[in-house]
């Protein structure tokens, strides 16, 4: 890692080749020059010695670690935006915003940095202008909270199903819709299905509409899959096959045929058994998921 000293003057310096560095001002006014590059590219945060850090987000076209000792600003955007590091960490916080839904499906907007949104019932988004990797997504006890990258603020959610960045949409409520679309995907399609956006997206427009329940939409992905006149033999196939991940073996699979030739079980019953399964939910990741939020279109 490379180190540079200031002096006692008021120093500055440009980045022009990103890369990790270290760098004291030492006495003066010191200012770094992030070139053209925009504040909303990099996160700035103190460590406990009073050191600064600038890094840049994942997706950059050139990498920088900076640790930063007696530097007093930060230029960015050819220098129409200056932060006085003074009082950037020194400042308190904005009060969040408070967000409410209605019962209904509603979509609502943060515009602030930090804010505290309760969708309550109905299936709802929050939208955000910008980009997905501006945000860490983390569970809380009682939902999630978007934690900006850039360390300015935090979005908490309570009630809140989906969330649409400028780039990429997830899907939160892995106990309701977002889980039955998962676990109906790994069983029917298998489980890298689950990582298809345009799929998921499906499943939850027919699921969100109301007028498809788990189980219609169950038989609707095996009609899918198999064509409507598919024989028992095919859907146990399938799903055994998906879900365990070998073709049942003849006495297995005769079970499973009696079962449905029986009325024991339908199709969609079948599947939904079968999508409920351990091996399923371990396949898909469902506990991951309900961490990352699901991706549709």
């Amino acid at each position: 890692m490379a180190t540079y000293t200031g002096s006692s003057n008021n120093d500055t310096w440009t980045v022009v080749n990103p890369g990790t560095f270290s760098l004291d001002g030492l006495g003066g006014v010191d200012t770094l020059s992030l070139g053209t590059s925009l504040r909303s590219s990099y996160t700035i945060t103190q460590a406990n010695d009073g050191a600064v850090h600038v890094d840049s987000l994942s997706g950059a076209s050139g990498i920088l670690h900076a640790t930063l000792y007696n530097i007093e600003k930060l230029v960015f955007a050819s220098g129409r935006d200056t932060v006085d590091l003074g009082t950037y960490f020194s400042a308190p916080p904005p009060t969040p915003a408070v967000l409410s839904g209605t019962p209904q499906n509603d979509t609502l907007a943060v515009n602030t940095a930090s804010a505290t949104v309760d969708g309550l019932a109905g299936i709802d988004t929050l939208t955000f202008k910008e980009p997905a990797n501006r945000f860490k997504l983390q569970s809380s006890g009682y939902g999630y909270a978007l934690t900006r990258t850039d360390g300015t603020g935090t979005i908490d959610l309570t009630n809140v199903e989906r969330v649409s960045f400028s780039d990429q949409k997830l899907a939160l409520d892995m106990g309701g819709h977002a889980g039955s679309v998962a676990r109906i995907l790994g069983a029917v399609f298998g489980a890298a299905s689950v990582s298809n956006a345009a799929y998921v997206g499906i499943g939850l427009g027919l699921l969100d509409s109301g007028q498809y329940t788990e189980s219609s939409l169950m038989a609707y992905a095996l009609q899918v899959a198999l064509g409507p006149q598919a024989s028992a033999k095919a859907v146990v196939d399938l799903l055994y096959t998906n879900v365990v991940g070998v073709p049942p073996d003849p006495v297995t699979e005769k079970s499973f045929v009696d079962l449905l030739n029986n009325n024991v079980h339908t199709p969609a019953s079948l599947g939904l058994l079968a999508a409920n399964t351990d091996l399923n939910l371990s396949n898909i990741h469902l506990t991951g998921l309900s961490q990352t939020g699901l991706a549709f279109s």
